[in-house]
């Protein structure tokens, strides 16, 4: 037999020597490895998946029994630590289990999305915590969104309602101060982009609710943009017929009970704000108690509504039906009843208030009762159109006192709780405008004789400081009315503009239960322009022979300009007849003294 040469003389192989060993992975998996040992190289399999290569001599498979034996063992665990979790309180079983359930890093670190809205990023604990924000100061005063829900879920039903909630929760947030103003104008762009489109979700009406009730700060009427939004919302309500029963809707899949409590609540909250809204601005109501709502909320009691939402219902139909019957006569273009009429009307309204305040009885929240009591200062102003008689110096005191308890009764819960003046709801914040000018009529009226003037100077005083407080920058509405309040004050006392006036004769006849705050502002307006024409008829007249002086000594005034003496002017870069604009708004064009013309209308 031939033995092949190749073979002669070689010595016997060893063959562990020469073996080529698979990496961990690929043994595991039992597929094939091109790792290099010497030099070492990690094999193409493992470079692919971005895995650790590793060659141990000491390496075993795990077969796949050993696995599911090891799962067993510890879905039996699970069930173990379950049954011993109900047993002690069966509430808590699913919570265990669920929390048994998730790796240690998933609980450590919550599973929140990050946000961007132009400039600004949000990690998920940012939005987390402005969410907590939200709904531990905020939500109170309007509870009509569920506290349960992740973030990510508002922002899956509509980008804009979850970036409203944040928004909202920057105003006052003291971990990032400067977030609010961050945001507003990236927010601004995405509030007008969202509700130009069409159709829209019925969750975008939930972030007009937000948006309305807490508005952007704002320095003029023009950009004050409150009223409109709160129609587009009743719009936007409306096209998703949540006016509508639930067996009557044109829907073409299944509404759940879910979505029927949470349409419920949202149609409720949009009335409320809507009907707010108008009152605090003298605007006519857009909305409609009848429908759904009714007047007992029969319809509502199945989705088991919250008691402080409807007590919010019941205050604010009291609300419409007070513009209603006070300033919505077809008999005068101001809409004011027939002054034979006024003083019964008045009493007729008088008594609605006292019914509606008997049904909610006394246990009501802090938001509800503050909400009453603006009611009582709404009705109560129309004191200044009724004729003069004894009815009209009795609704004059019940006017003071009226305005006395409301901002008394804020002051009580502020120095309670502490954020009540950094939280409030818009309709909270213009209650207490009307009722501040309120107290500067009266105070500098032939009334002050009957009344306590210390006390009313005493509240007057508080309420600056308050209004002071809620302002969320230099120049918004608080700011202002802060600075312009007292200067008003200050016109109507011996030597001042209107000192021969009285506060008590209105010239703006045609907003509602606030024409005396309207009136007033008017009149700070007229104050201020006469001011500026004393100070340009003073400087007019440059001194004879000034020609020889130097063109930059002719281009000064003769006497400097002193702003002190108008402290309102300052910081408004002297824009004085759009100064008032965020409160006259279309009056703003029209005549500028009362010396000829009767009441404006």
């Amino acid at each position: 037999m031939e033995v092949s040469s190749n073979h002669l003389g070689d010595e016997p192989r060893d063959p562990s020597k020469n073996a080529k060993r698979s990496c961990n992975n690929c043994r595991q998996q039992k597929l094939k490895c091109d790792a290099v040992q010497s030099p070492f190289k990690a094999c193409s399999r493992c470079r692919r998946l971005q895995k650790e290569c590793k060659v141990e001599g000491g390496f075993r498979r795990v077969g796949k029994r050993d696995k599911y034996t090891a799962m067993q063992c510890e879905i039996d665990d699970l069930r173990r630590q379950l049954q011993a979790a109900t047993q002690n309180n069966p509430s808590n079983g699913l919570q265990v289990l669920a929390e048994a359930a998730i790796p240690k890093e998933a609980q450590q670190i919550g599973n929140t999305k990050p946000r961007e809205m132009g400039d600004v990023k949000l990690s998920g604990k940012s939005v987390e915590k402005l969410f907590k924000e939200y709904f531990t100061h905020y939500h109170p005063y309007l509870p009509f969104l569920d506290p349960d829900l992740a973030p990510d879920q508002y922002f899956d039903w509509s980008p804009l309602l979850g970036w409203t909630i944040i928004v909202v929760a920057a105003r006052r947030f003291r971990q990032e101060p400067g977030l609010f103003g961050d945001l507003s104008p990236s927010y601004n762009k995405l509030l007008w982009s969202t509700i130009s489109e069409h159709p829209q979700p019925y969750h975008v009406s939930k972030a007009l609710c937000l948006i309305c009730t807490w508005p952007l700060p704002s320095t003029s009427n023009p950009s004050d943009a409150t009223y409109p939004l709160c129609g587009m919302m009743i719009s936007i309500a409306l096209s998703n017929i949540l006016d509508f029963p639930v067996h009557l809707q044109f829907s073409k899949g299944r509404i759940t009970e879910a979505e029927q409590r949470d349409r419920r609540l949202t149609w409720a909250a949009c009335n409320i704000v809507c009907q707010c809204t108008s009152s605090a601005y003298g605007f006519p109501s857009q909305v409609n108690f009848d429908r759904l709502l009714g007047s007992n909320f029969a319809i509502l009691a199945p989705y088991h509504i919250p008691k402080d939402l409807l007590d919010q219902l019941r205050v604010t139909q009291l609300y419409n039906a007070l513009g209603k019957s006070l300033y919505e006569s077809v008999s005068d273009p101001s809409g004011l009843p027939l002054e034979d009429d006024r003083a019964v009307i008045y009493s007729q309204v008088k008594a609605s208030y006292e019914e509606v305040k008997s049904t909610l009885g006394s246990k009501i929240s802090m938001n509800t009762e503050i909400m009453l009591l603006a009611a009582s200062v709404q009705f109560e102003a129309f004191a200044f159109f009724i004729p003069p008689s004894s009815a009209r110096e009795a609704a004059f005191v019940n006017l003071y006192n009226a305005a006395c308890t409301f901002i008394g009764k804020v002051m009580d819960f502020e120095t309670i709780h502490g954020i009540v003046l950094e939280h409030c709801t818009n309709i909270i914040l213009q209650s207490i405008f009307s009722a501040v000018i309120v107290l500067v009529k009266l105070l500098h009226s032939s009334f002050a004789n009957s009344i306590n003037v210390e006390h009313g100077k005493a509240l007057y005083n508080a309420a600056i400081l308050a209004v002071r407080r809620m302002s969320l920058r230099n120049d918004d509405v608080c700011a202002r009315m802060a600075v312009r309040t007292p200067q008003i004050a200050k016109d109507m006392s011996p030597g001042g503009y209107w000192e021969s006036a009285d506060p008590l004769d209105l010239k703006i006849r045609a907003r509602m239960c606030v024409n005396h705050q309207y009136d007033a502002m008017w009149h700070w307006l007229t104050a201020r322009r006469q001011e500026m024409q004393n100070r340009e008829s003073t400087n007019a007249v440059a001194p004879q022979g000034s020609s020889a002086q130097p063109e930059t000594e002719l281009s000064q005034p003769a006497v400097p300009l002193d702003l002190t003496a108008a402290p309102g002017l300052i910081g408004d870069g002297f824009d004085l007849f759009n100064s008032m604009d965020w409160l006259l708004g279309d009056f703003a064009c029209g005549p500028y003294f009362f010396t000829d013309q009767n009441s404006l209308v």
